[in-house]
C-alpha cells in the first residue's frame, strides 16, 4: 500500500513540473509572436476599395519576417472575420464565391439564401479558408463585389494549446504507470481497485483532453470568415454629401416632420370624439337644468 501511494505522489509531482515547463514557454511564444497575421495577410492588403477614404490597411508586423518560435513552440492564433459585400448580379457573385472558396481550399460551414419573391436577394456563408491563404481570400472577395463593411479578430491560444498538449503527455506517462501498478498487482484487492479507479479517470481525462486539442489545431488550421452577400441594383457607394444636399435633406425632413404632426392631430381629434361627445351629455344636461332654474326664479 505505501509503495502504490508512494509511487502515486512521485507521477503526480512530475505531472504538475511538466505542465508548468509547458506553460513558460508558451507564453515565451505567445509574447514573440504578438498574434501578427499570416505572411500572406500581411503582404496582401493595401488600399482596397472596401474601406472609406481608400486608405491603406497595415498590420503592425506587414514588413517584419515571421515571427520565431520559442523552443519549438509553433504560435497557434485563431483568426476570424465578418464581411458584407454588395453586388449587382446575386447569382454571378455567389457562384464567384464558391469557386474561390474551392480555389483557396476552404469549405462552406454553413450557408442560408434568401429569394424571396419581389425582394432583393441576399445570403450568408461562414466558410473556413487554411490560414496561410486567410489574406489572399480576404483581398479576392473584392472581385465578387463592393465590400461594404470588414471586421477582423484575431485570438493567440498558443499557450492553452501548449498546455493541453503537456497534459496529454503527462497523463499518458501517468496512465501508463497505473497500467504498470495494476500489472503487479502486490497490493490488496482493495488498493487494485483504487487503483482501476484512478486509471479510469485518468484515460478520462486524457480523452477530454485530446478532443480540446483537437477542437484547437483545427481553429488555427482554418480560419472562420462570415460573408454576407446582397444584391443591389446599380448600386452606388456611399460619400460624404455636400453642403447643397445636406440643407435639402434639413428641408425634407422638417416638411416630413410638419407632415407626420399634422396627422398625429387629426388622429387625436378623431380619437378623443366619441369621448368628448359622451362627455358632452351630462354637461349639457347640467347647463340646461341650471338656465331653467336661474328662468323660474326670475318669473314673479
Amino acid at each position: 500500500m505505501r509503495r502504490i501511494i508512494g509511487c502515486l505522489c512521485l507521477v503526480l509531482l512530475f505531472v504538475g513540473c511538466g505542465v508548468e515547463s509547458a506553460r513558460y514557454a508558451a507564453r515565451e511564444a505567445s509574447t514573440g509572436s504578438a498574434a501578427s497575421p499570416p505572411a500572406s495577410q500581411a503582404s496582401s492588403f493595401r488600399a482596397q476599395p472596401g474601406f472609406a477614404g481608400g486608405e491603406a490597411v497595415r498590420f503592425a508586423s506587414e514588413d517584419a519576417a515571421p515571427a520565431a518560435t520559442v523552443e519549438g513552440v509553433r504560435p497557434r492564433i485563431i483568426y476570424t472575420a465578418t464581411v458584407q459585400v454588395v453586388a449587382d448580379d446575386f447569382a454571378a457573385s455567389s457562384t464567384k464565391l464558391t469557386q474561390l472558396i474551392e480555389k483557396m481550399g476552404g469549405y462552406v460551414a454553413n450557408a442560408s439564401l434568401d429569394r424571396s419573391s419581389g425582394e432583393a436577394r441576399s445570403g450568408s456563408w461562414t466558410v473556413r479558408i487554411p490560414v496561410k491563404q486567410y489574406g489572399d481570400f480576404l483581398t479576392a472577395l473584392d472581385g465578387i463585389g463592393f465590400v461594404e463593411s470588414r471586421t477582423q479578430n484575431s485570438e493567440d491560444v498558443t499557450m492553452e494549446y501548449v498546455d493541453v498538449e503537456a497534459r496529454i503527455a503527462n497523463l499518458t506517462r501517468l496512465e501508463e504507470r497505473f497500467v504498470a501498478l495494476l500489472q503487479e498487482r502486490t497490493g490488496k484487492l482493495e488498493d487494485v481497485l483504487k487503483v482501476e479507479q484512478e486509471l479510469a479517470r485518468v484515460r478520462g481525462d486524457i480523452e477530454q483532453a485530446q478532443g480540446r486539442l483537437r477542437y484547437l489545431a483545427n481553429k488555427t488550421d482554418f480560419s472562420t470568415v462570415t460573408i454576407t452577400l446582397r444584391e443591389q441594383k446599380d448600386y452606388v457607394p456611399p460619400r460624404a454629401p455636400s453642403f447643397g444636399e445636406r440643407i435639402a435633406t434639413a428641408w425634407t425632413n422638417s416638411l416630413q416632420s410638419l407632415r407626420q404632426a399634422g396627422e398625429l392631430a387629426v388622429i387625436a381629434v378623431v380619437a378623443l370624439a366619441p369621448w368628448i361627445m359622451v362627455a358632452a351629455v351630462p354637461v349639457l344636461a347640467i347647463v340646461i337644468t341650471i338656465k331653467l332654474a336661474m328662468r323660474r326664479r326670475a318669473v314673479p
